[in-house]
């Protein structure tokens, strides 16, 4: 149960609302996004990484507990061609800046272990 609370003059109103239907559907939600192969972050307007799921884990080398609080412009990346990608060619920047999805743009990404990386790709630090 959900409950809101305001004061009024002579004392204070209650509303109650069920939440079962809604935590019942996010809970659905969690386990379908869970269960992907695709990674799935959360960013928030501030790139600031709100979850991941485990398919995140494994393309990015690390856990979601990893990832959650972490700037998501951390890791470098470049593009299909290997060129590393600017702040202002990062899908997720151009979709905060504009509004506009990035759907399907091929994306390369260095990881610490060297890893998920193209040949072109600078090492590992």
């Amino acid at each position: 149960m959900r409950v809101t609370v305001s004061e009024m003059d002579d004392g204070y109103v209650l509303v109650c609302a069920d939440e079962t239907a809604r935590r019942r559907a996010e809970r659905t939600f969690a386990t379908v996004i869970d269960a992907l192969d695709e990674g799935v972050l959360v960013v928030a307007p501030t790139g600031i990484i709100e979850s991941a799921n485990p398919a995140a884990q494994r393309i990015l080398g690390a856990r979601p507990s990893e990832l959650v609080g972490m700037d998501s412009e951390w890791w470098p990346t470049f593009d299909e061609n290997g060129d590393r990608a600017s702040g202002d060619t990062r899908p997720s920047t151009v979709t905060l800046r504009t509004g506009k999805p990035v759907n399907s743009q091929v994306m390369r990404v260095q990881r610490d272990d060297g890893e998920a990386c193209g040949s072109r790709c600078p090492p590992a630090r």
